[in-house]
């Protein structure tokens, strides 16, 4: 039997004294291995920086909304109180973000919060520091203009968010 694959003839049987398998050869196998090896290898590293580069994002993206809710509340003068976000890095491999009522930032009045992820640290504020942003009644002012910075554990990725005097809450 022949078979034709761009001109070139495999025969099945012998051919001039020598006999050729169906089968496959130890070096094949081997090499089949390797490269399915390699594009494994490839791709869980592809998948580990995508997981991570969202992580990032998604703290950002987390934190960004719960300032933004934060702030309606205080315009809407939910339960005629100003609201606020307290951002705790007293213990930077425990930081997180509580949301408030009052003026002033109190672990009763917390309301919602937000754990950051453990891969995921807080440079600003700084290790053992706390800050309290606190947005006015009616107009959802912060009380002072401030940048808060995620930053990706092992990595130089960064994620800043950065509210202003007048009240406008963006990130990178």
């Amino acid at each position: 039997m022949k078979f034709s694959i761009f001109n070139f003839s495999v025969t099945s049987g012998s051919a001039q004294g020598r006999q050729f398998s169906k089968a496959f050869t130890l070096l094949e196998m081997l090499l089949v291995t390797a490269m399915l090896a390699i594009l494994a290898g490839i791709g869980v590293f592809e998948y580990a920086s995508s997981y991570r580069q969202s992580l990032i994002k998604n703290t950002g993206d987390s934190a960004v909304a719960l300032l933004r809710l934060a702030q309606q509340k205080a315009v809407a003068q939910e339960s005629g109180f100003a609201w606020g976000v307290y951002v705790d890095n007293t213990d930077p491999l425990r930081p997180y973000l509580n949301m408030y009522s009052g003026d002033s930032y109190s672990l009763g009045a917390a309301t919602e919060r937000f754990q950051v992820p453990g891969q995921v640290s807080v440079q600003s504020p700084a290790n053992g520091t706390a800050r309290d942003i606190n947005f006015q009644k009616f107009s959802g002012v912060p009380n002072a203009s401030t940048t808060i910075v995620f930053g990706l554990r092992g990595s130089s990725q960064t994620k800043t968010i950065t509210l202003t005097e007048q009240g406008g809450i963006s990130s990178n």
